[in-house]
């Protein structure tokens, strides 16, 4: 609970403030909307930045209506604050704040600690103020008045209470008050507004190319589905991609979820059913695991579009674009959508999917998805009350040895993807046992904010390198085995690599082999395992998994072996069957040379003493 009163004083500067040494910067590309105008319009509040890789720094502008309307603050009345922190909340939070006494802007940095208790930070100047100015509500402006401010921040400011800024996910943190929470000076941030907002900040500077004016648009979805009475739902539609008798690409796709149900699609993904000219998919719709589920559905294996919560529209760039149709090629598709109906919602129809634009101009390369990370099995569980467990899953040398060509494939985005437990997943990228940097990395990751996310630049894999991806769970509020597995309330580790050329490859995962999996029961039930896990089916898996005894020693046993044990690996191709090999039983593939830890840029240790106010 927050219950410390924060002094607004430290760094002055006249309200009708002047741009500083002739800054300009006009050119913001990035916003988000820290509170909507729907939200009450005297509290809505805008925030546009940039970035400067070379200067490692990101200069943001807030905008905030002013109250009433009025051309200026309040005296006395009026202070608002912004922040991060990593989790959204005021624990542990880097915070600038903007108070007016007098009508002068008065700025002070703060962070708060583990018990989000507020602090005065020092007087370190880590929030550079730019500039300030009031736009609109003026005689030949009618548009609201609102009060922008610009500051600059550095990625790393070296100071152990301030935010480190990185290419993952930002909880920004906005706060708002008036006269009613502040007295002498003192502001209290407990009886303030707050308000959220998750971004990316370090984002690629790549630009979407222009969709063309002839695009053509095609909506797959279901089509009034009733959502079952439980909590997670696989549910399946065949449909048949229209207006492709010529081959076509799509270079852009985005969702399309049925107002209301926005909290109960999860995420959703469209296969194409590679089958040959003139074989027939039958026209399913149901559970995507039905037992009565045709046959014929099991080429529809190789992804064309995938989006999960917080994702927004994606353009694939300029040099490529997904195949779909033409002469000899099936148009069949089938739509997964994975309903999470935490609250039992009963007669809930849906018509959600995904919306693709595509066209007949064909750009030179074709597009893939390639699924890298763990299968989905409860051989990969995750024990009860642990902050910190970690789930590696290895795309092996041999496999992408036969599923990427001898040019190698250029991987420029990357969707990452857990359930509700993950709270970071990176993939690293080794070639010949020396890692070289990483294919993405979301240290603040949260499952309900899966974007997919351009890289910075292209990242070139070859046949033989190895991507190891690791997620990192917290289960601390969980007394049961979080399991492998499609539930919600089971766990995932999957990277989706968008890359250009396409490849045969389309997944390349693997979980703890059989072999291992067999000696750790054998272990901690005392040197007795009746069931071989080879014949043991998932869900009796599963049950040894639940009656284990988790101690400390048993976590840190079970956690050597998901990072030592021998692996059984999925190397599929698009049409779902495994390429040529033994996949089962092989070692992880090791870093040889781990890469060297990036230096932070410090001159000086920034460390001060807690400087509390009452």
């Amino acid at each position: 609970m927050i219950s410390t009163y924060l002094v607004c004083l430290c760094f002055v500067h006249g309200f009708l403030l002047s741009m500083t040494d002739g800054y300009q910067h006009s050119n913001l590309p990035y916003h988000v909307l820290l509170v909507p105008e729907g939200e009450g319009s005297d509290r809505a509040a805008d925030l546009s930045w940039a970035v400067d890789f070379e200067k490692e720094t990101v200069d943001f502008r807030l905008s905030v209506p002013l109250i009433n309307g009025e051309s200026r603050p309040r005296n006395n009345r009026e202070w608002f604050a912004f922040g991060m922190s990593p989790d959204g909340s005021l624990v542990k939070a880097d915070l600038v704040v903007f108070c007016f006494p007098r009508g002068i802007l008065k700025v002070t940095e703060a962070y708060t600690n583990s018990e989000g208790v507020m602090f005065k930070d020092g007087g370190n100047d880590d929030y550079v103020l730019l500039g300030s100015r009031v736009t609109g509500g003026g005689l030949y402006d009618q548009s609201p008045a609102h009060l922008e401010i610009d500051f600059r921040r550095q990625f790393d400011t070296c100071d152990r209470h301030d935010y480190q800024i990185d290419g993952g996910t930002v909880d920004l943190i906005y706060l708002r008050g008036n006269h009613s929470t502040i007295s002498s000076g003192l502001i209290n941030p407990e009886y303030a507004d707050l308000a959220s907002r998750r971004v990316q900040l370090l984002k690629s500077k790549r630009r979407a190319p222009p969709v063309p004016s002839d695009v053509k648009s095609a909506d797959i979805t279901m089509h009034n589905t009733e959502i079952p009475n439980q909590v997670t739902t696989y549910w399946c539609r065949v449909r048949k991609f229209p207006d492709v008798e010529d081959i076509h690409h799509i270079i852009k796709y985005e969702s399309v979820i049925t107002p209301g149900n926005e909290d109960v699609v999860h995420h959703m993904e469209v296969f194409h059913c590679v089958v040959p000219e003139g074989v027939e998919v039958p026209d399913y719709n149901g559970e995507c695991e039905d037992e009565d589920q045709p046959s014929e559905l099991e080429p529809c294996k190789r992804v064309i579009g995938a989006w999960a919560m917080g994702a927004t529209a994606f353009s694939y760039p300029k040099e490529a674009g997904v195949p779909i149709g033409g002469s000899g090629k099936s148009s069949y598709v089938m739509l997964q959508v994975h309903y999470n109906n935490l609250g039992h919602r009963e007669g809930v129809l849906d018509s959600s999917g995904i919306r693709f634009h595509y066209t007949p101009f064909l750009r030179p390369h074709d597009a893939g998805i390639l699924e890298v990370g763990a299968t989905y099995s409860p051989n990969l569980s995750v024990p009860p009350t642990s902050t910190s467990f970690y789930l590696t899953g290895y795309c092996a040398p041999d496999c992408t040895h036969q599923g990427i060509p001898r040019e190698g494939i250029h991987v420029f985005a990357s969707q990452l993807h857990t359930h509700l437990s993950g709270t970071g997943v990176w993939t690293k990228h080794v070639r010949n046992g020396v890692e070289i940097p990483e294919l993405n990395r979301d240290n603040h990751y949260d499952s309900m904010f899966q974007e997919i996310r351009l890289l910075k630049e292209d990242v070139t894999v070859y046949p033989g390198d190895a991507l190891i991806t690791t997620c990192r769970y917290d289960t601390s509020s969980r007394r049961n085995t979080t399991l492998g597995g499609f539930g919600i309330q089971d766990e995932m580790c999957v990277n989706y690599m968008h890359y250009y050329p396409s490849s045969g490859l389309e997944v390349c995962k693997s979980t703890v082999s059989n072999t291992a999996l067999d000696a750790f029961f054998t272990f901690v039930n005392g040197g007795k395992n009746n069931k071989r896990s080879e014949a043991l089916s998932p869900a009796a898996v599963a049950r040894q998994f639940q009656s284990i005894t988790w101690t400390p020693s048993v976590k840190l046993l079970w956690q050597y072996v998901i990072d030592q044990a021998p692996i059984d690996m999925e190397c599929l191709r698009s049409s779902g069957q495994p390429f040529h090999g033994d996949w089962k039983d092989r070692l992880p593939p090791l870093i040889k040379f781990p890469m060297a830890k990036r230096r932070r840029r410090c001159t000086r240790p920034k460390l001060y003493p807690f400087l509390r106010f009452r």
